[in-house]
């Protein structure tokens, strides 16, 4: 029997579609789905044929083509077999071994499976009392950026290939100097080893400065915490309590911005036929579409410069319900402002939030300005939430410069000797440094890195660095356990890790295997032993070494000094809102293909960054709505074969001091008068895959626009650019695309 795979006529009004062409009833939008196959699929359509059958008739095609090409034989290759069998492998069979990946918020725990000694996959430690053996697409992404054919392999002095034993003397001279005028540069970390030989080098050291910089670090939450509840201070969220949860400028359900475990117990409460519980609901206010938002019952677009007023006017609200003199005390400190904001939504939030005093979280996101985030601390301690869904901890983090500090300290000509240890500052630093100038002024530069990056290509030295599988370590989750790294397989390119560089700079011997982690072991261990070595390595983590909870008092007087810096918003002002890549996050994923080429989460955009615009301000601006478009002469030469991809209008957007480029997106669901866009993109002479890819948002990120740059202009140039989505492809082939329905 002959089926039809035709699409149905699209509906007029439809309620739930995949793009605003497809709720526009554009025509243009069918006859892309029709074209959405290639040359062949209408014999598939319309002769009958069964899939099965079509797929032979392909690949016989293909064969027989193979066959024109390659005169029916294999190319000649030069194979070399093993000649001594790894240790405790048998051929065919997977070995498994439990390692963790570090990362901002701590650790991801895994394990790595290995085939005849070399590591093929990576999943999540089911084990793990924190992660619960989940992974993000970035610990997935992990095997191929270790065998990365263009990872760096040479060890290089002044632009010329050197060798690891001119590097050791290097080394051995800095070791033995009196420190003066070093300093080290290096990402935040909650390695206890790395801790221990930081405090050795400073004690040898006393002159050494010692920076740290991520540009996605939770640096504004750090500071929040430190000023309602004191130094040191982490609160652990425990959505599993809570019947309520308020985000507010915060993806906290996607793992790439907060972390695999930090919303454990979200999801099971909302089983709607749980046991002894009601089905939590969640709020998000935020500016732009996001894995939260989608999940939300409650969501209010707002400009995420107006969300310090948003939280402003919620705490007043809440205030007055709850009596809590310390909440209006923070809330009156932070500077007011008019807004357009909904104030029946307000209300129906804070009494709601009041309702469940106890049983609820309000949350901000990791980038989201210190004022709003301690407004935040502030309204759950009158809620009651602070030691109930929010259990505040004692972490072990030691203060360090800031990058900014680092900067002025180089301008003043105090540093001779910096060490940048797996950081790219000349291109992600804040652009009011100017990092790629200050780094001309230091006589010695070492960069270590998986690339030769922009900053390594400046600097005096730079170092391959060891891959996290290929290197021991050690490490804490965002709850505090201790956790294992122990390298699969020995470094490919004769990689160094961070630990062995320091190890180096102290003068201490080479360490041998993972000495430098059993040592620091060996002090957090209750009983050490070899037995409880093993079980450490076999399990991949420490049992019982969770921070433990802090009994913490909020201090109203400090918080609110903090909250009179906050920022008020201009109404009529446009805004740019600076994101995380969920391919290349910062941009040190750049060169892996299999994050490039997966669709963002929400946009469905592959390959670029796109600047997202609501359809209100993209009509105000001029900005022409996405439309499918042939892409410039090429489609001329293709005759019939005509291939229609997303067009989008290529606009300047400027601060007044410096303009980037960028691909405008009209995005449904984004705020009005804010623009979004992920950092990480158009790196240029570093990435053979990612060569002028996307448009570079850094030169507009400043030390005071970490997350979102007032009053920006916007100027189209009248070009064009093509991007490819996914969001409307998809042919279901007469099936629904989404089916819903009642509970009942």
């Amino acid at each position: 029997m002959k089926k039809n795979f035709h699409h149905p006529a699209p509906e007029k009004n439809p309620r739930i579609w995949r793009s605003l062409r497809e709720l526009e009833n554009d025509p243009e939008f069918e006859k892309h789905l029709h074209t959405e196959f290639p040359r062949g699929a209408e014999v598939y359509q319309d002769s009958g044929l069964s899939k099965r059958d079509f797929i032979k008739l392909m690949g016989a095609s293909i064969a027989l083509a193979g066959v024109g090409l390659t005169g029916c034989r294999r190319p000649e290759s030069y194979l070399v077999p093993f000649s001594k069998a790894v240790e405790y492998t048998i051929p065919g069979k997977f070995l498994y071994y439990a390692t963790s990946m570090p990362v901002r918020f701590g650790a991801i725990p895994l394990v790595a499976t290995t085939s005849d000694g070399r590591p093929t996959k990576l999943e999540g430690n089911p084990l793990h009392p924190y992660s619960n053996g989940g992974t993000d697409s970035f610990a997935q992404a992990e095997t191929l950026n270790l065998y990365d054919p263009h990872r760096s392999k040479k060890f290089i002095e002044n632009g010329q290939e050197s060798h690891a034993g001119a590097f050791d003397d290097f080394m051995a001279t800095l070791a033995a100097s009196e420190g003066d005028g070093m300093a080290i540069l290096t990402e935040p970390s909650s390695s206890p080893t790395r801790a221990r030989l930081r405090a050795a080098l400073q004690s040898k050291f006393p002159t050494l400065i010692w920076a740290e910089y991520d540009p996605l670090a939770p640096s504004s939450t750090i500071a929040a915490n430190e000023a309602a509840f004191g130094p040191g201070v982490r609160l652990v969220p425990q959505f599993s309590r809570a019947d309520v949860v308020l985000a507010i400028d915060s993806d906290f359900l996607n793992p790439i911005e907060t972390g695999v475990g930090f919303a454990q117990g979200f999801a099971a409460r909302r089983n709607p036929d749980q046991k002894g519980a009601p089905m939590n609901r969640l709020y998000a206010v935020e500016n732009h579409y996001t894995v939260t938002g989608g999940m939300a019952d409650h969501r209010l677009r707002c400009k995420v410069s107006e969300t310090g007023e948003f939280a402003r006017q919620l705490a007043l609200a809440i205030a007055a319900l709850t009596n809590d003199a310390s909440l209006a005390q923070v809330a009156n400190a932070y500077p007011a402002a008019s807004a357009g904001l909904d104030p029946v939504w307000i209300k129906e939030c804070a009494a709601d939030l009041a309702k469940n005093a106890g049983r609820s979280i309000v949350i901000t996101g990791p980038l989201t300005p210190a004022p709003v985030q301690v407004l935040v601390n502030a309204i759950n301690n009158a809620l009651g939430n602070i030691g109930a869904t929010l259990l505040p901890v004692k972490t072990d983090s030691v203060p360090a410069a800031t990058i900014q500090d680092l900067a002025a300290a180089i301008g003043a000509g105090n540093v001779k000797t910096l060490f940048l240890l797996g950081v790219n500052p000349a291109y992600n630093a804040p652009a009011n440094l100017a990092f790629a100038d200050l780094l001309a002024k230091v006589p010695n530069t070492i960069h270590l890195g998986l690339f030769e990056d922009e900053t390594a290509k400046i600097s005096r030295w730079h170092v391959p660095a060891a891959h996290f599988l290929e290197s021991w370590g050690d490490t804490r989750t965002f709850d505090g356990t201790y956790t294992s790294v122990q390298p699969m397989i020995l470094p490919l390119w004769n990689g160094v890790s961070e630990l062995e560089i320091l190890n180096k700079l102290h003068g201490a011997p080479t360490p041998e295997g993972p000495a430098l982690v059993r040592e620091t072991f060996n002090a957090l261990a209750p009983q050490p032993s070899a037995e409880a070595w093993n079980a450490f390595l076999r399990d991949g983590f420490l049992p019982g070494s969770a921070y433990l909870p802090a009994q913490v008092s909020f201090d109203a007087s400090s918080s609110a000094e903090l909250a009179k810096k906050g920022t008020p918003a201009k109404a009529a002002a446009l805004e740019l809102v600076f994101l995380q890549s969920s391919s290349v996050d910062d941009g040190r994923y750049a060169n892996n293909s299999w994050l490039v080429e997966t669709p963002d989460f929400v946009t469905k955009v592959t390959w670029d960054n796109v600047l997202m615009v609501s359809p209100v301000t993209a009509k105000k601006l001029g900005i022409k709505a996405n439309n499918f478009g042939l892409l410039g002469d090429v489609a001329e030469k293709m005759g019939n074969e005509v291939n229609y991809d997303l067009v989008a209008d290529i606009v300047e957007v400027s601060d007044g001091k410096s303009t980037i480029e960028a691909a405008a997106l009209v995005a449904p669901g984004h705020a009005d008068d804010s623009l979004s866009i992920a950092l990480g993109y158009g790196r240029k002479g570093v990435s053979a895959l990612m060569e002028g890819v996307g448009f570079d948002a850094y030169p507009l990120r400043s030390s005071s626009s970490m997350r979102v740059l007032d009053n920006v202009t916007v100027t189209r140039t009248g070009r064009t650019y093509p991007i490819a989505q996914t969001q409307e492809h998809r042919s279901m082939e007469g099936r629904d695309l989404v089916r819903e329905g009642t509970l009942e």
